[in-house]
């Protein structure tokens, strides 16, 4: 009996345990389920995803290295649906799927994340391309350590540049070279024979002063030339404002910030003018004040004189002081000048009421068309001023006119003299940045700036060697630097730039060249400021300033046809001498041994280009080239193609079903 009920109880228990074993066989199985399951819709995904984003635009990769296929959420998920319904058709019972639901959760553009996608793609294309090493010793020649570059010369050029501020208020006294009343308004003291002479000397520079004076510090005062170009640039802008408004209100709020910013900049400019001119003003007033009492003190000085020499010095006097003036369409009228500055600064005061309001503000848009409105209305003021027409009078000027056809845009034919230069120009449709508010902040690293020029320098044409294609800019490295929609723009920029950089070594070498200061010297003294130590050190400057700049001038047009200039001159890579400076003659002999050797070693265009990039805002690099592989994938490829459209990423949501209505959702995210 109770042997029956032991059995008994072992078959009860064998039964449970063979209940329990039976259940975590089940769960083993389901759990393995679940498992395949998830490993099937993970390599559908996957798969899935590959195969959408390896129909990349093939034209894009080839030439500039950049993966990225056109797409957006719609056709991304309809194209992920229809590819895993694909892979999801060969699976086994063990583990039946049904594709529920795809949805792309975030899209990123290749312009997106400020530039950074962009950027990423563009250095790991880069690393594996470009010498950088190479642009390492270009960039460290440059911008090497302070204690490395410096030497006596360049501390010279340090100390002269310090001292920028009292050398501007110190030109007005140069440009004459005067040692006497005129200008210092000093008593004459000595009349003895040589006071005609004397005075001769002195109204012969009153009359330079005169007309050096209104040409250099108010007619080709950069101030100036802004005011006039703003002002001329204001009714394109206005009706620029008012079509974008119409058809592209993110571009519109983009250019709205920049209006109110230009807008700013000319109310500043314009006070900045009025300053400045009251201030020409006043001294040309003194001027007049101050020959007055010449003549005065003559006239009470006349019997010591010769009735003859007291004739002739007179007539001098007014003979040259008509002369200063002898054309008066050609001379600005400074105090009709600071009446217009004046009344357009309260037309432009009326207008800054726009900052009261922000863009998709109820009435925002009808009081900014009533601002603009008001300023459409009143119009600018003519302030008489013709930078163009003004020259400068007397044999000894030459060299400052020589310079101030250089300021307005003589530099620009004497560097591209006989060079075919390409004048085309694109609208800011093509510009991927002026469709939407993109502001780039790239990864400022030293090694990462370089590999971006690097690739900058390597996919994209320059001056010296353009790519020719229609509806495209030819000079696209210059593009990236400055942006402008023009390829003379871009150049422009370039070549003001490049001389500016030249000039601070140019200088450098002047200064540690005895020879040279000697010329220098010799020179001030002939023109008679070397009797004041005070103004002829100013004028040796000043000189030597114009000498520098001159030879930069030769320098960027040799770049541009294709020369290497050296970073450092010496005896036999210097150009341009004193003479030719004096008689604004660039032209230069380059057939001598010695200057064909020296064309040897150096610089060209393109190195002095990615000293440029390298100082550029990287950023604005960034968004630039996006721009500019927009503009040459439409002129070469595919006229609709857009970078706005090209996708290099995106976040995507799945949801499966399991039988038994189960449900599994997976989150997935690719990117090139």
């Amino acid at each position: 009996m109770r042997s029956r009920s032991f059995k008994g109880f072992i078959s009860i228990y064998l039964s449970l345990l063979f209940c329990v074993i039976t259940g975590m066989v089940c769960s083993l199985l389901n759990m393995t389920r679940k498992n395949v399951s998830i490993a099937i819709m993970d390599m559908s995904a996957d798969e899935a995803l590959i195969s959408c984003y390896s129909y990349f635009d093939r034209d894009l990769f080839d030439e500039y290295g950049i993966l990225a296929v056109k797409t957006d959420k719609y056709k991304l998920s309809m194209d992920m649906e229809e590819l895993i319904d694909e892979n999801l058709s060969y699976q086994r019972d063990l583990a039946k799927l049904d594709l529920k639901d795809v949805s792309v959760d975030t899209i990123y553009h290749i312009k997106d994340m400020d530039g950074a996608l962009f950027e990423r793609q563009v250095i790991d294309t880069a690393k594996y391309s470009v010498p950088v090493d190479a642009a390492k010793k270009v960039v460290d020649m440059f911008l090497g350590k302070k204690e490395d570059r410096i030497d006596d010369g360049i501390e010279k050029l340090k100390a002269f540049v310090d001292k920028e501020g009292e050398f501007e208020e110190a030109l007005y006294e140069l440009i004459g070279l005067v040692d006497g009343p005129l200008v210092k308004g000093k008593d004459i003291v000595d009349f003895g024979e040589g006071y005609v002479d004397n005075n001769e000397y002195f109204v012969k520079r009153f009359a330079k002063n005169r007309s050096q004076y209104k040409t250099l510090n108010i007619n080709y005062s950069p101030v100036y030339v802004a005011i006039v170009d703003k002002i001329y640039a204001y009714d394109e802008k206005i009706k620029h404002m008012m079509d974008i408004y119409e058809s592209d209100s993110a571009g519109f709020v983009k250019e709205y910030d920049v209006f109110k910013t230009e807008l700013e900049q000319c109310v500043d400019l314009h006070k900045k003018a009025i300053a400045s001119a009251e201030k020409a003003l006043r001294i040309s007033k003194e001027l007049d004040r101050k020959k007055e009492e010449t003549l005065s003190q003559l006239e009470s000085e006349r019997g010591k004189f010769e009735e003859k020499s007291y004739k002739a010095l007179k007539e001098r006097i007014e003979r040259i002081d008509n002369m200063a003036n002898i054309d008066k369409n050609e001379i600005v009228d400074v105090a009709k000048m600071i009446d217009g500055l004046k009344k357009n600064l309260e037309v432009l005061e009326e207008v800054r009421n726009i900052y009261e309001y922000k863009p998709y503000e109820e009435g925002f848009i009808d009081n900014f068309k009533e601002s603009i409105g008001k300023l459409s209305n009143y119009g600018f003021v003519d302030i008489g001023f013709d930078y163009t027409r003004v020259h400068v009078y007397g044999g000894n000027n030459s060299i400052l006119d020589m310079i101030g056809s250089l300021v307005t845009d003589g530099v620009y034919d004497v560097v591209t003299h006989g060079l075919t230069i390409s004048g085309k120009e694109v609208s800011s449709d093509y510009k991927v940045s002026y469709r939407g508010d993109t502001k780039c902040k790239g990864v400022e690293k030293y090694e990462r700036i370089l590999l971006f020029d690097e690739y900058v320098l390597g996919k994209f044409s320059c001056a010296t060697d353009p790519y020719r294609a229609e509806n495209s800019l030819d000079y696209g490295i210059e593009y990236i630097l400055y942006g402008q929609n023009s390829d003379r723009k871009n150049l422009k920029k370039v070549i003001n730039d490049l001389i500016l950089m030249r000039q601070g070594f140019n200088m450098t070498y002047i200064f540690t060249n005895p020879k040279m200061m000697e010329e220098v010297s010799t020179f001030v003294a002939s023109m008679g400021g070397g009797s004041n130590i005070v103004i002829g050190g100013i004028a040796e400057l000043t000189l030597i300033s114009l000498w520098a700049y001159g030879e930069s001038v030769v320098d960027v047009r040799d770049m541009l046809h294709k020369k290497k200039v050296p970073l450092y001159k010496d005896e036999s890579s210097w150009k341009l001498s004193l003479e030719g400076l004096v008689s604004g003659n660039f032209d230069t002999d380059d057939e001598t041994d010695e200057a064909k050797e020296a064309l040897e070693h150096g610089f060209d265009y393109r190195d002095y280009l990615r000293i440029l990039l390298y100082m550029e805002d990287y950023g604005q690099k960034n968004i630039a080239t996006v721009n500019l592989i927009e503009m040459c994938m439409k002129a070469s490829h595919d006229k609709t193609f857009s970078m706005s459209d090209m996708v290099v990423g995106s976040d995507i949501s799945i949801v499966y079903m399991l039988p038994h209505d189960e449900s599994f959702d997976r989150t997935y995210s690719y990117s090139y």
